[in-house]
């Protein structure tokens, strides 16, 4: 499953555009009065602007074996957000590395390094060897409603979880991350998980998707 485009909304939109573009150095490919759009590797992320919004989860893939330098890279930008004391985050179940930092929205941004991809490093670490959006968050109370919502739309596998409190819906390309947010929240600060709406565009088995989450549930656009 492939992100091709992601629509969210930020509460701080000049703030923002200036930490991805000045801060990161990712490319800013369209501006509105109200919106601007990113191109993160592969996909395309758009803030629109709107008062009040909540924060969101994601996930950006980078090369496989370059975690440490991604981290060494960051630690100029950002403030890493560590968990339980360790920066550069091993999760054995995965075969991958991440590490997580706040934007302006206070939004919790991952990069992760998935081994069993092997994407190969072509370059020193930055910006332009972010490879695409791989995970994007979407809290509810009913994870396995969820899950049998999105098979009504593709043939979505389960890749990790046990569809009652979490489980990540997708692949290592594309993974939407579901959790209860009644019973767990964000890594790794535990940040509350809020039903924050979003857009998305994606391709899985040569077929386009755009679908609309909201209060907590997926439907078609």
């Amino acid at each position: 499953m492939n992100f091709e485009k992601i629509t969210i909304y930020s509460a701080n939109l000049m703030a923002q555009k200036a930490f991805y573009t000045e801060s990161l150095g990712f490319q800013l490919v369209d501006e509105k009065i109200n919106s601007f759009t990113l191109k993160i590797g592969k996909t395309a992320l758009q803030f629109i602007e709107k008062q009040g919004a909540t924060n969101y989860h994601y996930a950006f893939n980078i090369p496989s074996h370059q975690g440490a330098e991604a981290l060494d890279w960051l630690k100029d930008r950002v403030e890493i957000l560590d968990w339980k004391g360790v920066d550069l985050v091993d999760f054995l179940d995965w075969n991958a590395e991440a590490m997580y930092f706040y934007d302006k929205d206070d939004n919790i941004v991952e990069f992760i390094a998935r081994k069993n991809l092997n994407i190969p490093r072509v370059a020193k670490f930055d910006a332009s060897q972010v490879v695409e959006i791989s995970e994007m968050g979407a809290p509810t109370e009913n994870v396995q409603g969820v899950y049998d919502r999105l098979k009504q739309f593709f043939s979505i596998e389960k890749y990790s979880g046990n569809l009652s409190r979490f489980a990540a819906m997708g692949d290592e390309r594309g993974l939407f991350i579901v959790i209860d947010h009644r019973e767990k929240k964000w890594i790794p600060r535990e940040d509350e998980a809020y039903f924050s709406p979003f857009e998305v565009c994606l391709t899985h088995q040569g077929n386009r998707f755009e679908l609309k989450y909201e209060n907590g549930a997926f439907r078609r656009c």
